[in-house]
């Protein structure tokens, strides 16, 4: 729900422009940071729990979403700028964790075609997830008429959408 990030922090917090475009560079520093972290304690660990991995980034997404859909009662926006870095980090292990159970389940003849093809499958469903996000926002508060309520039910929806996945993940190992 990176998409309605930015529309969040203004709609309810008042925050201005210069800070809510600010919320992708948070959250790509938690991307960034949890990548190199996740890869480098496979390194030093001598093996990559890749499942494991994508476990905890969904339910840390998860926790983080779940933050973002109370913070309009806590009335600070610092709690949703600390969230957003969160909800980048789950999403660097989920990269990080995804890319090492690639290249583990293809063979090297198929693997780049298999990233290829995820990148493709993730590029759309954050196309469809980001409609989804907006169109669930403005369906709320159209019937509640209340803005944070409306943010709050999409994170909630998310939220609950990674505790799947990560029962899921969990499931099949």
């Amino acid at each position: 729900q990176e998409f309605i990030l930015e529309p969040f922090g203004a709609d309810v917090f008042g925050l201005p422009v210069s800070v809510t475009t600010s919320f992708n560079i948070t959250f790509g520093a938690g991307m960034v940071l949890a990548m190199v972290a996740s890869g480098g304690l496979g390194i030093l660990h001598g093996h990559f729990p890749s499942r494991r991995i994508l476990v905890w980034a969904n339910l840390i997404g998860a926790f983080a979403f779940i933050v973002l859909a109370v913070s309009p009662l806590l009335e600070t926006s610092l709690v949703p700028i600390l969230a957003i870095f969160v909800l980048g980090s789950a999403k660097g292990l989920y990269n990080t964790g995804l890319a090492h159970q690639f290249t583990t389940l293809a063979g090297p003849d198929t693997a780049g075609l298999v990233m290829g093809a995820w990148g493709a499958v993730g590029g759309f469903a954050m196309a469809l997830g980001g409609l989804a996000g907006g169109v669930l926002v403005d369906a709320t508060e159209a019937l509640v008429g209340a803005v944070g309520l409306s943010y709050s039910s999409a994170f909630a929806v998310e939220a609950f959408l990674l505790v799947i996945g990560a029962v899921l993940l969990r499931s099949r190992s």
